[in-house]
């Protein structure tokens, strides 16, 4: 879907001048930074209150945010709870960019001496403030209390036999699976085949549903559905996730639990340099930035993970 967006008149000249002033490349640069300013301050704006015009600068999405488009266009997403292909998206860019843009110029009049290079210090610095003011700890869940409770390692062992009913003989005799008994089984994988509409998931759901009850909730399970889950197959599951005691989560709509730097030790001093490393190195493998833009990096994250 390709997005036309076009700031208001007003900010036309405000675009040009801070361009100027912050010395950092063209003019989608500061829009793109003026965007993600307006996110940061953590403001949700009304389309209906959207008074400013659009006859000022225009941008095609591609241009304005460039390779990294889908990653702007997700904050808006996560930002106002909406889907990618929502009609609404160029709209709320449009005002980000707007507001943004009112935001920096009156810091810049009001501050004759600051420069360019202040904003985005003060900026990135006031962003690992708020990461060092966090209660989320960096274990591998970090949802929230009820599911940092539920790691793995506070699970309890279930080593009973998981039996499960899997069908009925042409004799009618019904037809069980022992799931975990590894005296039958070399391991306990599964895969069900079959064609488009014959009932995989409803198959699966009802192995689940029964291990669920089987091990009065010990064993628990994560269930990824790649086509996604539509209004109606919610309502249909309704009993199947009351009985499993299961979130359903549907991204991008809410974010997954995962902290993507849990591998970081943060208690082994050796180890930690190591996987901020790793993590840069990966930052960097689909990113161009130079070999004093990785220091940097590396040293903002050391900063977040120094007690």
């Amino acid at each position: 879907m390709l997005i036309n967006i076009r700031t208001s008149e007003a900010n036309k000249p405000v675009v040009q001048e801070l361009t100027k002033k912050l010395n950092l490349g063209t003019e989608n640069v500061v829009s793109r930074i003026a965007f993600s300013y307006s996110i940061s301050r953590n403001v949700y704006l009304s389309l209906e209150n959207d008074l400013l015009d659009s006859k000022g600068k225009e941008y095609k999405d591609d241009i304005l945010f460039g390779r990294f488009r889908d990653y702007y266009i997700a904050l808006i997403c996560q930002h106002y709870n909406l889907h990618k292909t929502d009609k609404d998206i160029g709209k709320y860019i449009k005002m980000h960019i707007d507001h943004g843009l009112t935001l920096m110029q009156k810091i810049f009049e009001d501050n004759k001496n600051y420069s360019g290079l202040d904003f985005l210090l003060e900026a990135i610095e006031k962003g690992i403030d708020k990461l060092e003011e966090s209660s989320i700890n960096n274990d591998a869940i970090i949802f929230d209390e009820k599911t940092r409770k539920s790691k793995v390692k506070e699970k309890a062992y279930y080593s009973d036999s998981i039996k499960i009913l899997v069908g009925h003989s042409f004799e009618e005799e019904e037809i069980y699976f022992n799931l975990n008994d590894t005296s039958i089984h070399n391991n306990a994988h599964v895969a069900v085949a079959g064609n488009s509409g014959t009932g995989k998931t409803y198959f699966a759901n009802s192995i689940l549903k029964q291990v669920v009850a089987e091990t009065k909730g010990v064993v628990n399970f994560i269930f990824l559905d790649f086509k996604g889950i539509t209004e109606e197959d919610e309502k249909k599951n309704k009993s199947f996730f009351a009985k499993t005691n299961t979130e359903l989560i549907k991204a991008p709509y809410k974010p997954f639990p995962i902290n993507p730097l849990s591998f970081i030790d943060n208690v082994n001093e050796k180890n930690k340099i190591m996987g901020i490393n790793k993590f840069v190195d990966i930052i960097t493998a689909y990113s161009n930035i130079g070999k004093n833009q990785q220091q940097i990096l590396k040293d903002a994250t050391k900063e977040v993970f120094t007690p």
